[in-house]
């Protein structure tokens, strides 16, 4: 899963970083590209994979591949002009986990797909203004 998985996550979240115009958009292209992934195959079998494996053995992957992701939304941020960049890059993976888990953990449980749409308005609602989104 960390060898197949996650370098096409990190490359997917590169590229569409990379292809905003501006730090805010920069940083919301960020949130979408990890959006998806919530309601994705993969994401079913991570989430098993967590539930049976022992967390030390998935601890050092998760940390270096995590600490890989971040670094094109800690870009953004620092164009951005935020004074905290490493804690304002942790506070947004964390909404954008809880938003795609407030709905998504029971949808992808039933089946059902991940409804992105509401959880990308919810997060616009938070920080459209402070990344100055239309």
């Amino acid at each position: 899963m960390v060898a197949d998985v996650f370098p096409d996550w990190a490359a997917t979240v590169q590229e569409h970083v990379g292809a905003a115009t501006t730090p805010g958009r920069r940083v919301w292209a960020y949130i979408e590209a990890n959006v998806d992934p919530f309601a994705s195959s993969e994401q079913a079998v991570a989430t098993a994979l967590a539930r049976v494996v022992d967390p030390s053995v998935l601890r050092g992957p998760m940390k270096e591949f995590h600490a890989q992701l971040q670094v094109p939304l800690r870009d953004a941020l620092t164009a951005l002009g935020e004074p905290e960049v490493a804690s304002m890059a942790e506070i947004i993976d964390a909404l954008v986990v809880q938003a795609a888990r407030s709905d998504g953990e029971r949808i992808l449980c039933s089946g059902g797909q991940l409804p992105r749409e509401q959880v990308l308005a919810r997060l616009r609602r938070l920080i459209g203004g402070y990344l100055a989104l239309d």
